[in-house]
Parts: structure tokens; C-alpha cells; sequence
């Protein structure tokens, strides 16, 4: 594939290779969890996700290669206000979710628990918004 160059030196379009080729390794990695990891700690990060998002917070599930998938949740009137959550089983066997500093949100069938919860702890503070 030939590349125009510049007057720069700089190759022409190398920032939107660069944008498509990052698309493309999520799209991979989401469908690589989605095929490979747990049914149910997939299902409940998708219904985090969901709850959250009908919440007014932007939330989505990552998943990158070699880490834990957890779902990535941002205050969007505040995006230093962020978090990733993770769902996994706790030593009684229920599957919980849990704040990435392992501290317990709620039982992971209880969405309405879980997404207040969040919702709470990245809301700004009162007279701020």
C-alpha cells in the first residue's frame, strides 16, 4: 500500500489507520470475551452497563486482552468522576459486583442496588450541577 507523504515528512492518514486499526483490536476483543469468558459475568456486565446508561452516565464493558472485564462507567457532567467495576464470585459462592479497590457494591442480581450505588459515589457534590 503506497502512503502519500507530506510536506512534513509526516504519511497522510496515518492518524486515521492509527483510529481504525484501535476500532478494530476492540471490536476483536469484546467479541474474543463474548465468546471465551463466562456467560454469566458477561450478562451482568452488560446489564450494569445498561442500567447505568439509562441512568444518564456513560458505561460500557472493556475487556482488554489479558486483564479482568469490568464495565468502565463515567460521569459525562464530570469525566474526572470514573470508575471500573467488576463482577466476580465472592467466597459465598454469589456473584457480586466490586469497586476496583475490591470493596464490595452489591450483590450482582440486585442492578437497581448496584447501579444507586454507583451512581452515588460518582455524582457531583451537591450545588454543582
Amino acid at each position: 500500500m503506497r502512503v502519500a507523504v507530506g510536506c512534513w515528512g509526516r504519511q497522510a492518514g496515518t492518524i486515521r489507520q492509527r483510529w481504525v486499526l484501535v476500532k478494530l483490536l476492540l471490536v476483536t476483543t469484546v467479541i474474543a470475551v463474548e465468546a471465551k469468558g463466562d456467560q454469566a459475568e458477561s450478562a451482568y456486565l452488560d446489564k450494569l452497563a445498561e442500567e447505568l446508561t439509562d441512568r444518564g452516565f456513560e458505561a460500557w464493558v472493556m475487556a482488554p486482552p489479558g486483564r479482568v472485564p469490568s464495565v468502565y462507567v463515567v460521569n459525562p457532567a464530570a469525566r474526572a468522576l470514573e470508575e471500573n467495576v467488576y463482577v466476580a464470585r465472592g467466597s459465598d459462592g454469589l456473584w457480586w459486583f466490586w469497586w476496583s479497590w475490591a470493596e464490595r457494591i452489591s450483590v450482582a442480581d440486585d442492578f437497581a442496588a448496584a447501579s444507586a450505588a454507583i451512581t452515588r459515589v460518582l455524582a457531583l457534590p451537591r450545588g454543582r450541577d
